[in-house]
């Protein structure tokens, strides 16, 4: 299979640790961050930095979340952004 490169947009964190059924806190402390700063980046409050994104990516890995399912989270967001323009 090949690799799929899909960046990680702030958006696709809840479904990043809901695949594998882990809530906001246990997800921060897999990758090395605050559960109260990774609240504040998920409300928009604090940025993307390169480096959270690093994090991000490196907890990715250890969850062994495929290209696949980062494919399936990636248009689940584009589906529910579609979505809000209809309400």
């Amino acid at each position: 299979m090949r690799e799929i490169k899909i960046k990680i947009k702030v958006e696709m964190l809840p479904y990043l640790y809901a695949c594998r059924e882990l809530n906001q806190f246990e997800f921060a402390e897999i990758i090395g961050v605050h559960q109260s700063y990774l609240s504040l980046v998920q409300a928009g409050q604090r940025p993307m930095t390169p480096q959270l994104e690093m994090k991000i990516l490196q907890g990715i890995e250890k969850l062994k979340i495929n290209s696949e399912e980062l494919l399936h989270i990636s248009l689940m967001v584009k589906l529910q952004k579609s979505r809000r323009g209809y309400h």
